[in-house]
């Protein structure tokens, strides 16, 4: 979850990101950066009026607005003044809480591209969220994990000590395309690609790491043929010596998308697609990292200001993409 939070900071420069939780009479921060408050009254939360909105919350500046000017956390430490809050829903479309970015400084509202990449945050906020619900559920009993599994998003199966596949949930049928009745009895090899049975094999054998919960990536094949990139966790239970497995397949088509995108837009600049300030630092620290010294080159460009002056913004823009390609160009790897 933190380098998610480091995502959204980079992506909109602000220093808090909180994920809070929100219950009847407190709020409860289950991650934060820039902050270090755990809990706060739902009284005095930004995010007990965002939860409550079925879109994305924007307070400018929260000095000059009435419901905020004089809460605590604007007239003292943190100091509030931009706030934005997006509800996390569940599938079923229930609120459970709030990913909220906050600046020190008062800002402009989100413009369409911002409010694009906050819903795109939100999922993948939410995404984690789950993760962290199943690989509780799975720590306590193959039952609670079954009865949990049938409101999950994700793919999850069961199967016994022989490879019978015991359990599938709906969200299996959607994905894999094969419905309960049709699975359920069946060894999971007859259903599967191999490369899947080979993986699953090797997680299996590794008995320690079951007991933690271990994660790989790999493609299974729906009915259909058609193949689908997942994330695949996997736990074990015994139980008067009978062994059983739960498959968790996580389908990260959607992930993977979003989350280059955001680390693009994190990280590089937007006109000329060159590193932006954030990239650069942390190359620079990984090189240091690496090497006892490093030689960096400083590039100006002369005048510049009277381009935008004289041409107009527009013009210098046309300018700063054509001297990144020459860059580009010209910078051997």
């Amino acid at each position: 979850m933190n380098n998610l939070l480091n995502l959204a900071a980079n992506v909109f420069n602000v220093p808090i990101v909180l994920v809070s939780l929100i219950e009847e009479q407190r709020q409860l921060l289950a991650a934060g950066l820039g902050i270090s408050v755990c809990e706060t009254s739902r009284e005095a939360s930004f995010c007990a009026h965002a939860i409550l909105r079925r879109k994305i919350m924007v307070i400018p500046d929260a000095r000059l607005d009435a419901r905020f000017k004089y809460n605590p956390m604007v007239v003292g430490t943190p100091h509030i003044r931009f706030y934005t809050g997006i509800p996390l829903r569940t599938l079923s479309g229930y609120a459970i809480g709030i990913l909220c970015i906050i600046d020190l400084k008062p800002r402009r509202t989100l413009s369409a591209r911002d409010e694009h990449n906050m819903q795109d945050l939100a999922a993948l906020v939410m995404d984690r969220l789950e993760m962290r619900r199943l690989e509780l559920a799975r720590n306590a009993s193959q039952v609670r994990f079954e009865n949990i599994a049938n409101t999950s998003p994700d793919s999850i199966i069961c199967v016994n000590d022989k490879g019978i596949i015991t359990f599938w949930n709906a969200s299996s049928e959607k994905m894999l395309e094969y419905s309960r009745e049709q699975i359920t009895g069946n060894n999971i090899d007859t259903i599967v690609p191999k490369d899947f049975i080979e993986k699953f094999n090797a997680v299996v054998s590794d008995k320690e790491a079951l007991i933690k919960g271990v994660t790989v990536e790999l493609n299974v094949q729906s009915r259909s043929g058609a193949l689908i990139p997942v994330e695949l966790s996997v736990s074990m239970w015994a139980d008067d010596f009978t062994v059983s497995y739960g498959a968790i397949l996580r389908d990260i088509t959607e992930r993977r998308r979003n989350e280059e995108r955001l680390f693009l837009l994190a990280h590089m600049d937007p006109l000329t697609w060159l590193a932006n300030r954030t990239l650069l630092t942390s190359s620079l620290e990984q090189a240091l990292k690496d090497e006892p010294a490093i030689c960096v080159m400083m590039v100006d460009l002369d005048g510049f200001k009277d381009v935008n002056d004289s041409l107009g913004h527009a013009r210098g823009d046309e300018i700063l993409v054509s001297f990144a390609k020459k860059i580009q160009f010209s910078v051997v790897p």
